[in-house]
């Protein structure tokens, strides 16, 4: 029997098998189409609304594929001259409107909105952002536009991440009502953050930088908070191999890593809250498959792969791109230069809706209590009582220490127990409840995200009251004392170890201290 959910266990203690992921990649369509213009006119393809949509600067126009295969031109004017183009998050589309491979490729824009009819208008004059100053982007060829978060043509505005060849700085290009907007109301008056430690300090018109936060309301409130919105994004160059960074404080910190190969492309969302990574599928360094992979981002644990055999490997980049379709759903682009045509994909990834359960059972299990022949037997559980629609509680639950040096023990929950303890089928057959990675910490006090999975909590040995949310998928871990009501002096300490047990001579460990009315924990040396 396959283990998968993964503790720091005793020998003795049995690990709970896991049932099969909670997430589905799906992939819907992969195709190749001719390039209207001839070869190296458009290399790249971006998604939205189950289309692909690629730039033929040969032309001057945009050009639609459906998952028949069908073309359409959906845009033409004599400002599309370079390969890449991306859509914000309210359906406008961004174009390059500087010549590539010209250093004006990572600068100038072109906006056009949607049409009932499927095609696209120009909004205005190309938006323009270079020059000098703060509020402007180098001169750098830039052959993919990244992801964007926000709407072009609203006050709010939108923000996408500019990394163009031999720069040093990742550049935020700030919209608004359809021109380049005014810095200062993003906190700050720089559009540019310097990265070091990008593969030689360098980046490159292969290296993808893509938003950081979710939405323009996420990323005003960091910017609320102190983050400075040029800082806020997730990059990956691809001589990195699979490594992303992230910007804190103007450093870069690691995001994700996983084996991707130095083979360009790179997107990132967020379902429920939690991070992925959609990378490519590495073959060699002068040969890119068309396939892709979903990686969790907390663990780097791969929880899904394409599998497009009619788009075959080729010489060119992958462009990949993201679109949340609702809170479950995000569909997954690809397109790639296959000479005289462009390789086109979508694929679907989903996460569970939120189960509705009413009335079904839900038991803790893990390091519960303090006879270790019960730690994670499939046969033993606390059940929790039902207080509300899927709202269930369970108070004073001892975990144990796992292996008596760490002083964590583990914990999950399942809505059917084993018939003995042996029993892992009838566990694994139920319903199980997860944290979004395996043993992810947490403490009293503190709200976490839950999943239908089978990875486990940690958190320090103790007695807690646990509140299991299967409407919001959220849980609740408190601290319970179990201290009676004890008349002392005031700053008399009275001294219990976790299980609210009365200590007269405390000697080594963690207690619990009531003085007065006053209850802490002390850690006594």
């Amino acid at each position: 029997m396959k283990q998968l959910l993964r503790n720091l266990a005793l020998a003795s203690a049995v690990v709970i098998a896991g049932a099969a992921s909670a997430q589905t990649l799906t992939d819907n369509f992969a195709l190749q189409v001719t390039i209207p213009s001839g070869p190296n006119n458009a290399r790249y393809a971006t998604g939205h609304n189950g289309k692909l949509y690629f730039a033929d600067k040969g032309n001057h126009a945009v050009y639609s594929v459906d998952s028949e295969g069908n073309v359409a031109t959906v845009l033409e004017n004599e400002n599309i001259v370079g390969l890449g183009l991306t859509f914000d998050q309210a359906g406008n589309m961004i174009l390059q409107a500087g010549a590539f491979p010209d250093g004006k490729s990572g600068n100038k824009f072109l906006i056009a909105t949607p049409n009932a009819d499927g095609t696209y208008s120009v909004a205005g004059d190309v938006v323009d952002f270079g020059g000098e100053g703060d509020d402007c982007i180098a001169d750098g060829r830039e052959d993919v536009l990244p992801g964007v978060i926000g709407d072009v043509m609203s006050e709010q505005g939108a923000v996408f991440y500019v990394s163009a060849l031999k720069a040093t700085s990742v550049y935020m290009a700030f919209f608004q009502n359809g021109g380049k907007g005014d810095y200062s109301l993003v906190g700050d008056y720089a559009a540019s953050s310097p990265v070091n430690g990008v593969s030689g300090d360098m980046l490159d018109n292969n290296t993808f930088a893509q938003p950081y936060y979710n939405s323009m309301d996420e990323l005003m409130a960091a910017v609320g908070e102190g983050v400075s919105a040029a800082d806020a994004f997730v990059v990956r160059k691809r001589a990195n191999a699979g490594t992303t960074f992230y910007m804190v404080d103007g450093a870069l910190q690691p995001w994700t890593s996983v084996s991707a190969g130095p083979t360009a492309g790179f997107a990132r969302f967020n379902l429920k809250g939690v991070d992925y990574a959609v990378l490519p599928i590495f073959i060699s360094a002068t040969t890119h498959v068309g396939n892709f992979q979903v990686v969790r981002v907390s663990d780097g644990e791969v929880v899904g792969r394409t599998n497009f055999d009619e788009i075959a490997p080729s010489s060119g980049q992958s462009a990949i791109n993201v679109e949340v379709v609702d809170e479950n759903t995000v569909r997954i682009y690809r397109g790639c230069s296959l000479g005289a045509k462009v390789g086109v994909a979508m694929a679907t990834f989903t996460v569970p809706s939120t189960p509705s359960y009413v009335g079904e059972p839900v038991y803790v299990m893990g390091h519960i209590g303090d006879d270790n022949t019960k730690w994670w037997n499939p046969s033993v559980g606390y059940e929790m009582n039902l207080i509300g629609d899927n709202l269930y509680k369970i108070e004073d639950v001892n975990i144990a220490d796992a292996d008596g040096v760490s002083g964590v023990g583990y914990f999950a929950f399942v809505n059917t127990l084993g018939a003995d303890q042996n029993d892992w089928d009838s566990v694994n057959a139920g319903k199980r409840y997860g944290a979004v990675a395996t043993n992810t910490s947490i403490a009293e006090g503190e709200t976490a995200d839950v999943v239908l999975g089978d990875q486990s909590w940690k958190i320090a040995a103790g007695n807690y009251d646990f509140t299991l949310d299967l409407v919001n998928m959220k849980l609740t871990v408190e601290k319970h004392s179990g201290v009676n009501a004890v008349e002392v002096e005031e700053g008399e300490a009275v001294y219990y170890n976790l299980q609210g047990v009365q200590v007269a001579n405390p000697q080594n460990g963690l207690y619990i201290v009531k003085r007065g009315n006053k209850i802490a924990k002390q850690y006594i040396r």
